[in-house]
């Protein structure tokens, strides 16, 4: 078993690469033929980043 984490600005990005309904994965078609099974349904979270290194001095 293997998780896949993708990173998305928004939900706006996410509905734009999954299309309507985000909560259905997106298998492309050469890992479809990899795999023996995947899930058909996703979960999102939202992350909070430091991104300047947290040097607040």
């Amino acid at each position: 078993m293997f998780t896949s984490i993708t990173f998305f600005s928004s939900m706006e990005d996410v509905r734009a690469f999954a299309g309507a309904d985000p909560g259905r994965a997106v298998v492309e078609e050469a890992a479809r033929r990899a795999l023996t099974r995947w899930d058909e349904r996703v979960t999102h979270h939202e992350v909070a980043a430091d991104l300047d290194g947290g040097d607040d001095r």
